[in-house]
């Protein structure tokens, strides 16, 4: 595996957890049956399936770039 394919898997993950984490905090508080929670709920079932498939993609990646993807993780912003 090349360098710039990891970099591409891990910055992938880091992006889809990301947004993830950003579409949970905006379903807090949110009626499910409302519109915009209809809405919000849609969104994070293909928010989910591309966390998903991105989480599935670290698997083919070398155990030496594990320690990198933990600290990409460390670093996305609290929300």
């Amino acid at each position: 595996m090349t360098q710039d394919l990891a970099e591409k898997i891990i910055s992938n993950y880091v992006e889809k957890a990301h947004a993830l984490r950003i579409n949970t905090v905006a379903i807090r508080g949110v009626d499910p049956l409302s519109p915009e929670g209809k809405i919000l709920w849609a969104d994070r079932n293909e928010i989910y399936i591309n966390w998903d498939n991105a989480m599935a993609s670290l698997r083919e990646l070398p155990i030496e770039y594990s320690a990198r993807i933990l600290c990409e993780i460390e670093q996305l912003p609290a929300i």
